[in-house]
């Protein structure tokens, strides 16, 4: 299954215009360090996005204030389109397991848990 939404508890700033942008940095940070190529952020009205490329192929990383709980957040992986779908798929989950790595390393970041699809109504398991 390919996992690509993180949910997660965190105390990072949440006010107007930030919410995210920290989060956003951490994960463009270990996404370079991981050898993906991260065009500078965008503010969306839900957040923070970037595009990620790497291995010929292209990604959207974005993050922001999940709103289901006080302290909530939720970060994603999507694209991938114009590559063969094994490609793709490989190129995202190579995102998502920095992703996880880049979150789960921050002792502020508790509850991780990934959606089973990217609806946003899917089931939740525990993060792996």
């Amino acid at each position: 299954m390919d996992h690509t939404h993180l949910e997660f508890l965190a105390d990072f700033p949440r006010g107007h215009g930030e919410a995210g942008r920290e989060v956003m940095d951490r994960l463009m940070s270990a996404m370079r360090h991981a050898g993906f190529e991260a065009g500078g952020p965008v503010a969306e009205d839900w957040g923070w996005a970037c595009t990620l490329s790497a291995e010929g192929g292209s990604l959207t990383l974005g993050c922001g204030a999940y709103a289901e709980y006080e302290d909530g957040w939720l970060c994603f992986v999507e694209g991938g389109k114009g590559m063969p779908s094994g490609a793709a798929m490989a190129l995202r989950q190579k995102a998502v397991r920095v992703m996880h790595g880049a979150i789960a390393g921050d002792p502020r970041c508790r509850d991780l848990k990934w959606w089973t699809d990217d609806t946003g109504v899917g089931p939740l398991v525990d993060a792996a």
